[in-house]
């Protein structure tokens, strides 16, 4: 009688795995199913939520920016200019450096988030000071109070 196509298939194949080759491959497998699941943790970390008082910076910078007798419309205008671009460079910096959602204090209901406000306000005292809309030393000074 012909062997079996099934018994034939066997003989061709047969494998002879020791039993510490195949913990070792258990073991290799493991490892890498449990890296792509630290993985997946690592990549859906909420992020950090930051806030920042708009309305408090904006009436402090309008109060000041009018009361000076000494400011022309040009100089406020200056000003204004010099406190919006600070503002928005410092944080997008924090941003993405810390990888941080950063909202208008009044947007956020509840909850903890690093309030941004004095960091903010100290690089754009610094920034109005000296004039220059860069913000080399100045951003990067607030940057590391809110680290």
């Amino acid at each position: 009688m012909p062997p079996r196509l099934a018994d034939r298939a066997k003989a061709r194949f047969r494998l002879k795995v020791s039993l510490g080759e195949a913990g070792v491959c258990l073991l290799v497998v493991n490892l890498f199913v449990m890296a792509g699941l630290f993985w997946k943790i690592e990549v859906n970390k909420p992020p950090v939520i930051a806030t920042v008082s708009v309305t408090q910076l904006s009436r402090i910078y309008g109060q000041q920016f009018a009361a000076d007798p000494s400011n022309t419309p040009e100089m406020i205008q200056l000003k204004t200019r010099i406190f919006l671009a600070t503002t928005e460079k410092l944080l997008a910096q924090s941003a993405k450096q810390k990888g941080m959602v950063v909202f208008a204090r009044e947007c956020v209901l509840t909850g903890d988030s690093l309030d941004l406000t004095p960091q903010v306000s100290g690089a754009v005292d610094q920034a109005l000071k000296s004039g220059a809309l860069s913000m080399g030393g100045t951003g990067n000074a607030a940057l590391n109070l809110a680290q």
